[in-house]
């Protein structure tokens, strides 16, 4: 079975713009006017400049582990540039030129734009302005300010950096002279150990310094050599076995020794650090590795504001129309009101207009027309269901409801009822809506004078006396029972075993009595007459309010009288059921 859930039937976005469509284009043409307004009205000059900019601690003196990501630091720098301190420092700037420009700082932040070309190291800054030369100047301005800030920042890291280099070189400097005077503590010696040692040294360079005889030199000479030498080595010896009695603490000589050897390699360490750093002040500058000034400045175009326009126009009136489209939802398709009612499709009936008909009656009046075509599907889907099988008719009394006024219920009723009849079938109708009897003033040639069902019920008439025989256009025979000439309380009257024993004595006398309803959500005797039938044929008009519709269903469901389908009203013409007279058009002659 069908259930509601089965079909969505909540209003799109792009079906409630659809839907209204003019309310939306109305909303796009006032906000495409006010964009161009906008434009016109707030004209101005854009001036650039590009920038690019590099992280200066990618000097080797930094430790690599702190830089930035590239994006990360161009990310920064975008916003630096959009601080305060730089506006504050690009508009003092521009108050110190010779002819000064004055802008409040809240005015240029917001005519300041600063952006970066995706994946680089650019940054572009531009400036808007009603006048094109103080658009260039200020953009030019900024990223000299933002130049400026940040030499002073590159200048004062470099500055602590060197700082704190030149104190760690102090104090290894400072430990350097105390491991000396600790040095100079443990190897003090007495006069005597000076002097022998002063005596030793002499002696040393005596002997490295003496010289052989030449060859020419006599034996005595030669002995007399051989015994210099031999005296200043005995001397040498004898020294230092006088030095030799003078004891030191060599091991804690040699921990000092090595501590002096790594404080020197840490003082040259740090030193190289310090001349590596100040090469790299020199050089690495503010971290703009790149500017090119503006030089021109081109003017707004208009055609942002207005497409901007357009296109807010368009969400907000789209927008506006869901929100009606969802307190108006209402069927759009022939299938869909099978989901809130439940039971299937018989036909979907065109509007007259969309073929020009000018009969309410075109199954009769122009039987070749698409409408009429619509109107014989009813009929065929009402006598599929009446003969589903061959031993007995299903059912005889149909009644067709909707449930409101205008919905087309009298009409489908007569179309159905004349196409029905052709091929000598017994058909009558029965207007049962007695405070509109619309069916009466469509088919009656008596209108509503004359006798009827109220006169029947009072015994003043009998049945057969009081159908009025209607033929068509076409020939087509079928017969009308109206109201009456007597008064009567609707619901008292459709609710008495008069009134359906008058509906039995009219299944015994045709093959499909058509009830005509009044419309059962408006009427309190709807259900009365709805009971009467053995089958209810609904009408459903093509942007009928859906919530109606599930009203309807819910109604019907209390009746409990079988729904044995739809027909979709005021449907939009579709193309393939037009054609030259479907089956209603003249069998040719063989």
């Amino acid at each position: 079975m069908l259930t509601p859930t089965n079909l969505n039937l909540e209003p799109t976005l792009p079906g409630a713009a659809w839907r209204y469509r003019w309310l939306v284009l109305a909303f796009i043409l006032v906000f495409g006017g006010l964009g161009w307004w906008f434009a016109q009205t707030s004209a101005a000059w854009t001036a650039a400049t590009t920038i690019a900019v590099q992280d200066p601690r990618s000097s080797i003196v930094f430790d690599q582990t702190q830089r930035l990501d590239p994006a990360r630091y161009v990310a920064d720098q975008i916003e630096i540039i959009r601080s305060r301190s730089v506006a504050r420092r690009t508009l003092s700037d521009l108050a110190d030129l010779e002819n000064p420009i004055v802008i409040d700082i809240d005015e240029y932040l917001e005519n300041l734009t600063v952006g970066a070309a995706e994946a680089t190291d650019l940054i572009f800054i531009s400036y808007s302005h009603p006048t094109a030369d103080v658009a260039v100047i200020a953009a030019n301005a900024t990223s000299d300010a933002y130049e400026s800030i940040s030499q002073e920042g590159a200048e004062a890291t470099f500055s602590d950096a060197l700082a704190e280099l030149d104190l760690k070189i102090a104090e290894q400097k400072a430990q350097l002279v105390e491991l000396s005077i600790e040095l100079a503590v443990l190897q003090e010696v007495s006069d005597e150990q000076l002097l022998a040692e002063a005596q030793l040294q002499q002696a040393i360079e005596e002997l490295l310094a003496y010289e052989a005889p030449p060859i020419t030199a006599t034996p005595e000479e030669i002995a007399a050599s051989a015994r210099r030498r031999e005296e200043l080595r005995d001397r040498v010896n004898v020294l230092r076995i006088a030095v030799g009695t003078f004891t030191v603490d060599e091991e804690a000589t040699a921990a000092i020794v090595l501590q002096q050897d790594e404080v020197r390699s840490r003082l040259s360490a740090l030193q190289l650090r310090r001349d590596q750093l100040a090469v790299d002040a020199e050089l690495a500058g503010n971290g703009v590795v790149f500017s090119s000034p503006a030089e021109t400045a081109e003017a707004s175009s208009g055609v942002l504001f207005i497409v901007l326009g357009v296109l807010g126009g368009a969400m907000l009136g789209a927008a506006i129309a869901q929100s009606l489209a969802r307190r108006r939802r209402s069927f759009r398709a022939r299938r869909e009101p099978q989901a809130i009612l439940q039971t299937g499709l018989i036909s979907d009936i065109p509007i007259f207009g969309d073929e020009r008909l000018s009969s309410d009656l075109p199954t009769t009046d122009a039987p070749n027309s698409a409408a009429a075509e619509s109107f014989r599907f009813v009929a065929t889907g009402i006598a599929l269901r009446q003969h589903s099988s061959d031993d007995d008719v299903a059912f005889k009394t149909v009644v067709v409801a909707s449930a409101t006024l205008a919905d087309g219920k009298t009409t489908v009723t007569a179309n159905t009822a004349f196409a029905a009849a052709r091929g000598g079938n017994r058909v009558a109708v029965v207007d049962a809506d007695f405070v509109n009897p619309a069916l009466t003033t469509l088919l009656s040639t008596e209108g509503l004078d004359g006798e009827g069902l109220t006169d029947v019920a009072a015994g003043e008439a009998d049945l057969a006396s009081v159908g009025e025989s209607l033929t068509g256009a076409d020939g087509t025979n079928l017969t009308l029972f109206k109201r009456g000439t007597l008064a009567s309380q609707m619901p008292d009257f459709f609710g008495t075993t008069k009134a359906s024993g008058l509906i039995d004595a009219l299944e015994e006398s045709f093959d499909l009595v058509l009830i005509d309803a009044p419309p059962v959500l408006r009427l309190a005797h709807g259900s009365a007459v709805v009971r009467l039938g053995q089958q209810v044929l609904v009408v459903v008009p093509h942007k009928g309010d859906i919530a109606t519709a599930e009203e309807l269903r819910q109604y019907l469901a209390v009746v409990r009288v079988p729904v044995m389908g739809y027909v979709y009203n005021f449907a939009p013409l579709r193309r393939e059921i037009l054609g030259r007279g479907g089956s209603g058009a003249e069998t040719p002659a063989e």
